[in-house]
């Protein structure tokens, strides 16, 4: 068990069965205690009844599928339509972390529009150019059929939702491969905001 390992043994209900084997949690330190920012979440959730939180579960799984959230496998022999599959329980994040990351986005964005006056503009059809270009309200397989399957291979975006794909409505591991290469354009990225951002920060007094 590694070192972030949660041990069920060490849980109260209703988690007494919860065993990540290794993983992160982010609800619960490797003691079992529950994280601050999900202490309030915790006792109430030790506080209702399983059946209630059945209860809770199926009248969500019942309004995923009145309200049309599902998926259809293609191939599958059975045809039989299914929701998507999602987490009852909220995932938190903490201000501090959130407000961390407002910052810097922040930071990008200012010194893109500082520079470059009609970015949002650009970017607005820009990302919906590419949106359309990731298979993602249509399977992947067209393209492939289409014979222009080196679109999906120059889309890092691609890789990403492929992934994801795979993993929540298939079962399948990501492919190392694919995960790589996306982490390689998401440091490339990161790397290049970086310099870019800190070259223009001396100008930005001017500017403003």
């Amino acid at each position: 068990m590694g070192p972030h390992a949660v041990s069920s043994s060490s849980l109260l209900p209703p988690f007494e069965r919860y065993d990540l084997h290794g993983a992160f949690d982010e609800m619960f330190t490797p003691d079992g205690e529950p994280r601050d920012h999900y202490r309030v979440l915790a006792a109430r959730l030790r506080e209702i009844p399983i059946r209630e939180l059945q209860r809770h579960q199926q009248a969500a799984d019942r309004a995923f599928l009145t309200q049309g959230i599902t998926f259809t496998v293609y191939g599958d022999g059975q045809g039989t339509e299914r929701i998507f599959p999602y987490d009852l329980l909220p995932r938190i994040v903490p201000s501090g972390e959130w407000e961390h990351l407002e910052r810097g986005l922040q930071q990008r964005i200012h010194a893109l529009n500082l520079f470059l006056r009609d970015i949002y503009h650009v970017m607005g059809v820009a990302l919906q150019v590419w949106m359309f270009l990731t298979p993602i309200f249509y399977p992947a397989r067209k393209v492939v059929e289409a014979k222009m399957g080196w679109v999906l291979q120059v889309n890092p975006m691609y890789w990403l939702i492929d992934s994801y794909r795979n993993a929540l409505l298939y079962g399948m591991w990501p492919k190392v491969m694919a995960v790589t290469s996306f982490g390689a354009v998401a440091l490339l990225v990161f790397v290049l905001g970086s310099t870019f951002f800190l070259r223009q920060k001396p100008r930005f007094p001017d500017l403003l």
